[in-house]
């Protein structure tokens, strides 16, 4: 059995990672052209939960959330769980997306508190909306219904 050297391993991640930000822009390029030319990410990814986080680091406003047509092509590579987190102005990641979840600001008092949030994700079965999210677009929420 032949021992790979950790410089070796360290490459072959690269030669991964840089698989996986093609396959991701591809997947703009197909679904999303006019988000694909402006598109400026990086990605992370976490064993424990078998996820991959993409950071969207240029400006994407609310209620910009990927379509499903991307989500799947990233979740059809094996990963559990996708997190896309969203910069603001200055460059923070203050937005997120939880897998199948609404977009969100990832510190909002009003998620965990609101009265309408908890009626909204017994309802519907997801939960992390923060008082942006109205539902009048939940449509494309339906196929994760609980």
């Amino acid at each position: 059995m032949e021992t790979r050297t950790i410089a070796e391993r360290l490459h072959d991640s690269y030669i991964v990672q840089e698989k996986v930000e093609d396959i991701i822009l591809e997947a703009f390029q197909k679904y999303e052209p006019e988000n694909y030319y402006k598109l400026d990410f990086s990605i992370g990814s976490d064993s424990y939960d078998n996820s991959i986080e993409i950071y969207i680091k240029n400006i994407m406003p609310y209620p910009y959330e990927p379509c499903w047509e991307i989500r799947d092509i990233i979740y059809g590579m094996g990963f559990g769980t996708v997190y896309w987190n969203f910069a603001d102005v200055n460059g923070k990641f203050t937005e997120e997306i939880r897998g199948t979840e609404p977009r969100r600001f990832k510190e909002a008092p009003e998620r965990s508190d609101a009265t309408w949030c908890k009626e909204f994700w017994n309802k519907w079965g997801i939960n992390g909306t923060d008082k942006r999210f109205d539902g009048t677009w939940f449509d494309k929420y339906k196929k994760f219904l609980k």
